[in-house]
This record gives structure tokens, sequence and C-alpha cells, in this order.
């Protein structure tokens, strides 16, 4: 993944729950940015916790050929060949993305593979940095349940009962996402009681290292390729 250096320092990870903020989403060809290319984005803006815009597209790669989406991503997301060769191009799309996007925390699941992957889309079509900062709601649900086997996002949205009318698809992705943030949040500020109190215990967590949880290296290749496609 070759990045350009530009004067704005890159987007970091933080631990907050803001209420300003936008819910992201991306759908990918595969899991190496910019050997891959994102496919889809979906967003969603929200001020003060209510909903204030909403952004979705499907974005044509440069060099698209059949071969760029394999069977496994169809097979996953529903997404073909020939819906991406009929999408606008991904540099007009990430243009359009950037204005909505603006300033916003980004919040999503497994928040950094999709700003790998928008970041490198940021340099190569546009030629400039991501600098929004991005929290991620997979890790807040891994230190508040760490009773579950697994934390994708279907395994949270089963866990409150949240539907996901079509999964691996960006903008569903989106809206799942954003309800289970929500129901992580309630449930950090009654167990913790302030926002401050939990990211403490979070930031704590993560330091001791029982925030992570070895998995082999199968399971971890198996997993990052189902959460790259919004899983």
């Amino acid at each position: 993944m070759e990045l350009r250096l530009f004067a704005e320092r890159p987007g970091r990870m933080i631990d907050a729950f803001p209420d300003d903020y936008v819910m992201l989403d991306t759908e990918t060809t595969g899991l190496r940015a910019g050997a891959d290319s994102v496919l889809e984005i979906g967003a969603i803006r929200f001020r003060n916790g209510a909903e204030g815009g909403r952004f979705s597209s499907l974005l044509r790669p440069r060099g698209l050929t059949r071969r760029t989406i394999s069977s496994f991503i169809t097979g996953l997301t529903g997404i073909t060949y020939e819906m991406v060769s009929m999408a606008p191009p991904a540099a007009e799309v990430m243009e359009e993305f950037m204005a909505f996007l603006g300033d916003d925390v980004i919040i999503g699941y497994n928040t950094s593979f999709d700003f790998r992957f928008l970041r490198h889309e940021c340099n190569a079509l546009l030629m400039r940095e991501l600098t929004n900062d991005y929290a991620d709601v997979l890790r807040f649900a891994r230190f508040l349940h760490p009773e579950m086997e697994h934390h994708r996002l279907a395994d949270m949205a089963e866990h409150f009962s949240i539907v996901n009318e079509h999964a691996h698809r960006a903008f569903s992705d989106c809206l799942t996402t954003d309800l289970c943030y929500r129901e992580l949040r309630r449930e950090a500020l009654e167990r913790y009681g302030s926002e401050a109190e939990f990211m403490k215990a979070l930031a704590g967590s993560l330091r001791s290292g029982r925030g992570r949880r070895f998995q082999p290296r199968a399971a971890q290749i198996m997993n990052a390729a189902v959460s790259a496609c919004g899983a």
C-alpha cells in the first residue's frame, strides 16, 4: 500500500461516544488497500444523535475488468461486475463522499479497515489526505461482551435482536452498526456511570492486553475476509 505524503496528518483512532459523527461502511474487492478497491460506500450523518443526511453509492474502480470482482465477493455481497460497470467513476464518488463527510468523526465496525481503503482512495484519486479521526464499534463490543465467542457485526446484531435486511451491503450494514453503537453506548454508560469512566476502563484493558483475544492465524484471516465485506 503506497501512500503519498501530505502536509496534513492522517486521521487517528479515538475512543469516544460522539453525538455528531458520520457512520460509515464500505464494501471492497478484497483485503489489501492499494491492491484492492472500494466497491461501495454507505454513510449516515448524525447531529446530536439525530440523522442529518445519507450517502450511498457504488464506485467503478479504475481499470475495472470482470476479474476485479471475484465470485466470492459477488456471492457474499450480491455486487456484480455489471452493477459496478454502470456505477460512477471512483474519483467522482470519492469527491462527493468527501464533501459529505466534511470534518466529522467517522464511526464504523472494524473502522481501521475502511479507513485504510478510503485513505488510499483519497491519496490516489484526489491527491489529498484523509484527516478525519475515527472510532470503532468493534472495540467497544469486544470490551463489553468478552463472554461472546465472536464479535462480528452479525453476532452483535443478533445479540441485540437487530435485523440487518441486506447484510454485506454498505448502507444496510451502516444502519445496523449505528443501532449496535447506540446499544453498546447505553450499556457502557449504565455499567460505568459516565463516558469518561468507561473509556478509562477500556484503555486499561487494552494496555493489559485483556481487550484482545488470541485467534489462530487461519481464524484471523477468515474473520478479516468477512469483516472486510461488511461483516
